[in-house]
């Protein structure tokens, strides 16, 4: 089941129209829209359990609608109030998609929030079920998991949305550097200020929890993550009480404070990746396998390309080795980034040719390892630009499109043979 996003006339996308698959990378320039398509991507995600968790508190459909979209004016303001004929529409899959959609426009000026049936239906049996416990001298809402009534409608509602019916989702901010270097008092204090922008409340108390993790836990003994982990940080983390360091490769032990940017701002995503993707979870645990959505904004931020190709091996390392089936929203300006992923896409059309060549697959996994490698059907790549998107993804080829990859060295290039044009020292005597 595949899902889809469409959005029209809001925060500059004119139009855009995608699918969305496991990984979804979303690359163009500055201001394009391509962070406001992921934290719509977030909002419509966050429908269900939100949904749920209102009707199970006894709210019913107007104060539901009411909320919701209160949320969505948090996390845009002004955005909608300038754009007055957006249109924004989440369908959870491709099957039936009358059956499970959320939609959100503005009328005359006033924003109305509609969906299927389905979603309605099982607000009113959650409602229904938490008054009957309440009528039975329940205190609690736990008995009514076992009602018959919430047993179907949750089954209807995994069978006709899937995975997302329990999804978790992460929203890792960029700007990371800065607060990568605050300490946990501060961050506690910023995750709880009413003021603060949602997402970055969301993030701070992500990064905290990732923090106090790493602390309770070693988790950094999974090898690959590791040594991976130390080729875009030039060093390793660690963490001694409210003090973070990185540990050079030449033994200097700097401050997080101290350390430079591209440290900075790695930190956190390789912190949070660490704790939410490699963590050990029981076999027997309920939270193993299931989904997490999580949405990186520009992880290649002040890496030199060579991290950001380890940057890029290490998000398909923990996407293959995590506990959880994991789904990735990223947002790059990176040619640099996009090429690494494509070498990865490559090496798995490679594996799949050199299957029944043995010695040939060993050499391309000294290459590109097993766990790095990434099967195209997982991925969608979107590029932005003037309001709209396009796939960039090439059906013949069966890897990324050359255009976007080519386009930062032709536009120096170009620039370079201009100026050429004008040295005396090229110049034919």
């Amino acid at each position: 089941m595949t899902e889809r996003l469409i959005i029209r006339n809001f925060a500059g996308l004119e139009e855009v129209d995608i699918k969305l698959a496991r990984i979804n990378i979303f690359i163009g320039p500055q201001a394009s829209g391509k962070s406001v398509c992921a934290k719509c991507l977030y909002w419509f995600k966050s429908f269900l359990p939100t949904m749920l968790n209102a009707a199970q508190s006894g709210d019913d459909k107007r104060q539901i609608d009411a909320a919701y979209i209160s949320r969505f004016k948090e996390y845009f303001p002004g955005l909608w109030k300038t754009d007055k004929t957006l249109f924004l529409r989440y369908e959870f899959s491709d099957y039936l998609p009358a059956y499970n959609f959320i939609q959100l426009e503005n009328i005359n000026g006033k924003l109305k929030l509609t969906y299927s049936d389905l979603f309605r239906d099982a607000a009113k049996v959650y409602r229904q079920e938490v008054a009957a416990a309440h009528r039975a001298g329940y205190r609690s809402n736990a008995y009514m998991w076992e009602s018959n009534r919430i047993v179907e409608i949750n089954d209807m509602l995994r069978y006709e949305v899937g995975d997302a019916f329990n999804a978790t989702q992460l929203f890792i901010l960029a700007g990371r550097s800065f607060f990568s270097a605050l300490k946990g008092a501060t961050l506690s204090f910023l995750a709880q200020a009413p003021v603060v922008d949602p997402f970055l409340r969301e993030f701070l108390t992500l990064y905290e929890l990732s923090r106090r993790r790493f602390l309770n836990n070693d988790l950094v003994r999974h090898k690959d993550f590791s040594s991976l982990a130390a080729h875009i940080l030039r060093g390793r983390i660690e963490i001694k009480g409210e003090e973070e360091f990185i540990v050079n490769d030449d033994g200097r032990r700097v401050s997080l404070a101290q350390a430079s940017s591209g440290q900075q701002e790695s930190f956190a995503l390789l912190l949070i990746l660490l704790n939410n993707g490699l963590e050990d979870i029981p076999h027997f645990s309920g939270e193993a396998h299931s989904l997490r959505t999580v949405y990186i904004e520009e992880p290649e931020t002040h890496l030199f390309p060579e991290s950001q190709r380890a940057m890029a091996q290490l998000m398909a390392t923990v996407y293959h080795e995590s506990v959880y089936t994991l789904q990735y929203v990223i947002t790059t300006h990176s040619p640099y980034l996009l090429t690494s992923f494509n070498n990865l896409v490559y090496a798995h059309q490679l594996a799949e040719t050199l299957r029944d060549q043995p010695a040939k697959l060993k050499a391309l996994y000294k290459v590109v390892p097993k766990n790095q490698q990434l099967a195209l059907a997982d991925m969608r790549v979107y590029g932005f630009e003037n309001g709209r998107v396009k796939s960039l993804i090439d059906e013949e080829s069966g890897l990324l499109t050359a255009d976007l990859l080519d386009s930062a060295s032709d536009v120096t290039a170009d620039q370079f043979g201009a100026l050429m044009a004008l040295d005396p020292a090229t110049q034919p005597e």
